[in-house]
């Protein structure tokens, strides 16, 4: 993952963002930035939620599925 999609996600909750999640569809994660978790990786298996996005839960077995059956086609 680029240093610069990083930075990004920094400015963006600098700005006021609540959450950025920054998807790594061929390594299987997900870096979160959200209050303390600057960066937090979240691997296949595991669960994205958001205190600031309540009721939101994404599977990332199934988000990486799908993404691997969207590139497939």
């Amino acid at each position: 993952m680029s240093p610069e999609l990083r930075e990004k996600c920094r400015l963006y909750r600098a700005s006021g963002v609540d959450v950025a999640w920054l998807v790594h569809p061929e390594q299987c994660w997900v870096e979160t930035w959200e209050d303390l978790r600057n960066g937090e990786r979240v691997g296949r298996g595991g669960m994205l939620e958001s205190a600031r996005l309540p009721g939101l839960r994404i599977d990332t077995e199934a988000l990486f599925a799908a993404i691997d059956s969207d590139a497939s086609n």
